[in-house]
């Protein structure tokens, strides 16, 4: 039987390689294109077996492909290479729009916020694979330390992947990119002014999260930290179920306690007057303490014990930053 083949335009990014490794491990035969310039995620392509074409020639799509994914730092769907597969009629997909479907069937885990994504997400895939739950994610970062390249095909029912708010294409297609995934479990990290060029102001940043919320399923859990003002006008009248978690004496799940000590962090839980005890950290910061705290609530909604989030906590270590 012959493999399906996938093209990405602009394949050395970090959530374009996530995505490559994803869909090489599903058996695709995964070819890509982008400019020259050494990135971190060469090493992962490389060891994957990933042909890459240098540099955007409408040349460089020389047959049919049954699936094109463009990124938008390249021109979108106005990239020459996307411009030549519409031509083929080959099906072409933005990131977000491909990231969304691969949601679909599964039960989703979306990481939405200004900041704190990519960590949360990746703390998220790791501890669920350590349980055994066989994830498959795509995030936006090279490496989970622990885990490897931060794509993976699972195997199992859950999906992990991060939810932007950013525009789908800056040139094409305004819609932002989290409308188009449907999870099961939304962890709502903070909310803040971002992207100026998609947004006037901090107002149209919360609509489009409460557009966002307002279209997900009754059945959605939302694991939200309460700590971040918006987060708490986003919320609003909502009829979603909601999970809070943070400092703040009103969490659901609150941080109580916190000290570090030689670069290891150690955080009391308390779950409304429940004591969960502590939970040590080899992340550094407060921001982190939180972002553990949403991995915990969401290990603990699929069933995995504190006694095993708490072994497994202690040995993640993060990811790999776009400049580490």
């Amino acid at each position: 039987m012959k493999k399906k083949s996938a093209y990405l335009v602009g394949i050395k990014g970090v959530a374009m390689t996530s995505l490559a490794v994803y869909l090489v491990e599903k058996g695709y035969e995964v070819t890509g294109s982008d400019v020259e310039d050494i990135f971190p995620t060469d090493k992962i392509l490389k060891e994957k077996n990933i042909i890459i074409k240098k540099g955007f020639s409408a040349n460089n799509i020389d047959k049919d492909y049954q699936v094109m994914i463009v990124t938008g730092a390249h021109g979108g769907r106005t990239n020459i290479e996307a411009q030549k597969a519409k031509e083929r009629g080959i099906p072409t997909y933005m990131h977000g729009e491909f990231l969304g479907s691969l949601m679909e069937g599964k039960f989703g885990i979306s990481v939405a916020g200004c900041h704190g994504k990519t960590t949360t997400s990746s703390l998220i895939a790791y501890l669920l694979h350590k349980g055994g739950f066989k994830p498959s994610y795509a995030i936006g970062t090279a490496e989970i330390n622990g885990l490897g390249p931060a794509g993976h095909f699972g195997g199992g029912k859950i999906f992990v992947a991060e939810a932007d708010e950013y525009m789908t294409c800056p040139n094409s297609d305004p819609t932002p990119r989290f409308m188009w995934q449907s999870p099961k479990i939304l962890v709502l990290t903070n909310i803040e002014y971002d992207h100026p060029d998609a947004f006037a102001n901090i107002e149209e940043v919360k609509d489009v999260y409460r557009r966002f919320i307002d279209k997900l399923g009754s059945d959605v859990v939302i694991v939200a930290c309460i700590d971040n003002e918006n987060i708490l006008k986003v919320l609003s009248g909502t009829n979603k179920q909601v999970i809070t978690y943070g400092f703040s004496p009103a969490a659901d799940f609150r941080i109580s306690h916190f000290y570090f000590n030689e670069g290891i962090s150690f955080m009391k839980v308390l779950h409304k007057k429940i004591d969960l005890g502590e939970y040590m950290l080899q992340t550094s910061g407060k921001h982190n303490m939180a972002n553990s705290l949403a991995g915990i609530i969401v290990a603990e909604q699929l069933g995995m014990s504190h006694e095993h989030i708490r072994k497994f906590l202690k040995l993640f270590t993060g990811c790999k930053r776009r400049f580490e």
